[in-house]
């Protein structure tokens, strides 16, 4: 049994929350195969749950926590932007745990999120006013939770928490969702305490409360099998499936700094001829010992949708899957990295840390790539030249 379980509704939300516990030093995995969980102190699993239909969303969710009713905490992360169905799947979770009460936090201050009011703000601007707005039409963190959730919302404010722990327990004593302001990480810390005295056995939030809950839930550290040492000796690949204008300027750094570009047009995703050509392209240039990106970051929307579109990019990636040919991956997005890892039959992802605040890194377990490292990060996450870092993390040795 997992003393803390963590449920998020996509692959890379379920890895930025768990990592700070990996780098920590608690036995962390990212389960991929359901009914076969590994042994950990923490275990965060994925539900491919946020572009569902609210119902559909909640359903998946109550039966992906079912297993987990046994852990000592339960994590809910929600989306720092509040994408997807975190009303619906967060009632869910409170259904299969049998609690009527729970706090929701989610802020994420170091990457610019933060809750004021109970309005969700980006870098200071409200959700509507930034390229979120696409998926998310409103700031008010209460008026998104009730498009799903069948409880009673509370505000608990910034002055509020600004007091301290003793007056945030105050506060939420009492049954029903408590949606929490929070500026700071000092603020998410106070919220984290207040919860673990209150004895609330479920936390919902983005892995800015996470973070905050790592040195604050009363775990325990077990022995985790040992990582051997993986000196990446062949060039990296970065699948970059995100189309937030930050991953653009992200993938742009990274060629800038020596990647080759490998940009497909919209049709690779319906033309298995085409498709093919960027299997070769891309061989063709991790052949030639460059780190390459394979981007659809800027390229026009696909008839065929975006699940179409992690579908190709998880094939390309599948037809050059050799541990001679590819030294590491880097995956932004959350649906193209769980497609990936799903054409690469890994069963897990042994978290290992983070490279820095919300991009953690962790080594394949099982499948086509066995061993090799895995970093993953949520497409509107890092700064510029997050990529090339990640390339220069992973490869000590060929860049002496």
């Amino acid at each position: 049994m997992s003393q803390l379980a963590i449920i998020a509704d996509d692959l890379t939300g379920a890895a930025d929350a768990a990592a700070p516990f990996a780098q920590a030093g608690f036995c962390t995995y990212l389960n991929l195969t359901p009914g076969m969980s590994p042994p950990a102190d923490v275990l965060a699993i994925s539900t491919e749950s946020r572009y569902l239909a609210p119902a559909a969303a909640r359903g998946r969710v109550y039966q992906a926590v079912a297993p987990f009713s046994d852990a000592t905490w339960v994590f809910k992360k929600i989306d720092s932007t509040l994408r997807g169905q975190p009303g619906a799947e967060l009632d869910a979770v409170m259904d299969v745990l049998g609690v009527r009460q729970a706090l929701v936090a989610p802020a994420f201050p170091d990457q610019g999120r933060t809750t004021v009011g109970g309005q969700q703000r980006v870098n200071g601007l409200p959700l509507e006013k930034t390229p979120f707005a696409c998926e998310v039409s409103t700031s008010d963190v209460a008026l998104v939770l009730y498009r799903g959730l069948h409880r009673v919302v509370h505000l608990l404010d910034l002055a509020t928490v600004r007091r301290g722990v003793d007056a945030v327990c105050t506060a939420i004593n009492g049954l029903g969702v408590y949606v929490a302001d929070a500026e700071t990480d000092d603020d998410l810390i106070t919220l984290a305490r207040a919860a673990v005295h209150s004895r609330l056995h479920l936390l919902c939030g983005s892995a800015g409360l996470s973070r905050a809950l790592v040195n604050t839930l009363p775990l325990t550290r077990t022995p985790c099998p040992p990582v051997p040492a993986h000196h990446v000796v062949r060039p990296v690949l970065i699948v970059a499936g995100s189309r937030h204008p930050r991953t653009l300027r992200q993938v742009y750094a990274a060629c800038d700094d020596g990647a080759a570009l490998i940009s497909p047009d919209a049709d690779f995703a319906a033309d298995n001829r085409v498709l093919d050509h960027v299997v070769r392209m891309t061989a063709d240039s991790l052949a030639g010992g460059r780190h390459t990106v394979l981007s659809t970051a800027a390229m026009a929307p696909s008839p065929l949708g975006g699940e179409a579109v992690a579908a190709a990019l998880a094939q390309v990636v599948r037809c050059l899957a050799s541990p001679d040919r590819i030294g590491a991956l880097i995956l932004t997005g959350g649906d193209v990295a769980a497609a990936i890892l799903s054409a690469l039959e890994a069963t897990a992802l042994h978290l290992q840390g983070e490279l820095e605040s919300g991009i953690p890194w962790g080594v394949l377990v099982g499948g086509l790539l066995a061993g090799i490292p895995v970093v993953t990060k949520a497409g509107g996450f890092g700064d510029d030249d997050t990529l090339a870092e990640a390339v220069a993390f992973l490869t000590p040795v060929l860049n002496r």
